[in-house]
């Protein structure tokens, strides 16, 4: 597990700091806004996590490399959750699907988004991003649920 917090400048060099302050960076005066990301692929997540914090520099960011790992952290930070969860679909030990209908069944507050090469249709996301992502709808999905 990682936590990211960077400034825009510090990701746009290449040099994320992690666990790095940020203290007093909003974005559009917004309350601070948390997302976990959830993907086996290193590089993958990487790169979300640059980009997102390039794009929403107040942004808070977790990740985890499988399902499990990922509820080991929302249980672990029960007080302080994410409002999104981004999920790779295919990881080992526990799938994306799988993941979010444990998520929805303790907190159908927590937007869970899927990022899949495949064709899924299971209704438990409340959204689905194929790859390769289209992050222009990944910046909306998370502005409009930025609360």
């Amino acid at each position: 597990l990682c936590i990211i917090q960077a400034d825009a400048a510090t990701c746009a060099a290449g040099n994320v700091s992690r666990r790095g302050d940020r203290s007093g960076t909003k974005d559009s005066g917004r309350e601070e806004m948390k997302v976990l990301i959830v993907d086996d692929d290193g590089d993958i997540l990487k790169l979300l996590e640059d980009i997102l914090l390039l794009k929403f520099p107040s942004i808070k960011l977790a990740s985890a490399k499988n399902g499990l790992e990922a509820l080991d952290l929302l249980k672990a930070q029960k007080d302080d959750l994410p409002q999104i969860v981004l999920s790779d679909m295919k990881m080992p030990v526990m799938n994306g699907t799988e993941l979010c209908k444990i998520i929805k069944s303790n907190n159908k507050d927590i937007k869970v988004a899927l990022m899949t090469a495949f064709n899924e249709t299971s209704g438990c996301f409340d959204e689905i991003f194929f790859k390769p992502i289209d992050f222009d709808a990944l910046f909306n999905f998370i502005r409009n649920n930025w609360t």
